[in-house]
């Protein structure tokens, strides 16, 4: 039986391959009608074959797009059955104090974490602290587990969750759409210069790097989403 992970892969490269399928057969039949360019014949046919790309692309993405989402959604109750940390007394007595402090700087919540790094909870309280004092930084990462808490593991599938859907949205990379958008917005609209296109991924760890599942952190997410 596959695990979680395993389907989430399987079933993104799949849309990945058969979505760039789909574009490169397109290209190819385009290329073909080069010569007749400027014709009435051209400008039905390039219509037709567009409307063609088109309607099987949102098919692909209808059917991809329901699998992956929904494994998504499995991956999370998997992820909440995990049982919560509760911090020691040492460590609820650090996280009173520093909320009882009208400043706290970003040294001191250092060195809080590091004493909080087995206990996840203990950790998004630190966090939340951090934005209150206007500190930039990601605690989360002082945790020292193997297994990804459920507190963490819900955060990183929003972010896979997000980056699914604009996966499944758009074969560009986003940094290339901004750029264009801010051209469209300045400069006016440079169609010479085509997007740069997502790499392609042949690997679970690329693929889940490519919607923001960190390398540092696969192997806890793959434990948590699995039920492992």
């Amino acid at each position: 039986m596959l695990t979680n992970s395993e389907l989430f892969y399987r079933n993104a490269k799949k849309y990945q391959d058969d979505r760039a399928r789909i574009n490169e057969n397109y290209e190819k039949q385009l290329e073909s009608l080069k010569d007749k360019q400027g014709s009435e014949f051209y400008a039905t046919e390039s219509e037709r074959l567009k409307k063609e790309r088109d309607n099987r692309l949102s098919a692909l993405k209808q059917s991809s797009g329901a699998d992956m989402l929904s494994t998504i959604e499995t991956m999370r109750k998997t992820a909440t059955q995990r049982a919560t940390v509760a911090p020691t007394d040492e460590q609820v007595r650090i996280l009173q104090v520093l909320k009882m402090r009208d400043n706290v700087t970003e040294r001191e919540l250092t060195e809080a974490a590091k004493s909080l790094e087995n206990c996840p909870l203990g950790l998004s309280v630190i966090q939340e602290i951090a934005g209150k004092n206007g500190v930039i930084r990601n605690f989360k990462r002082f945790y020292k587990g193997d297994k990804m808490p459920s507190e963490f593991a819900s955060s990183a599938l929003d972010t896979l969750e997000y980056e699914t859907k604009d996966f499944l949205a758009y074969d560009t990379k986003r940094t290339a759409r901004i750029a264009a958008e801010y051209q469209r917005a300045h400069y006016g609209d440079d169609n010479s210069r085509p997007l740069s296109k997502r790499p392609l991924f042949n690997e679970k760890a690329d693929c889940f790097k490519e919607l923001g599942i960190t390398p540092d952190n696969l192997d806890s997410f793959i434990v948590a989403v699995d039920g492992e």
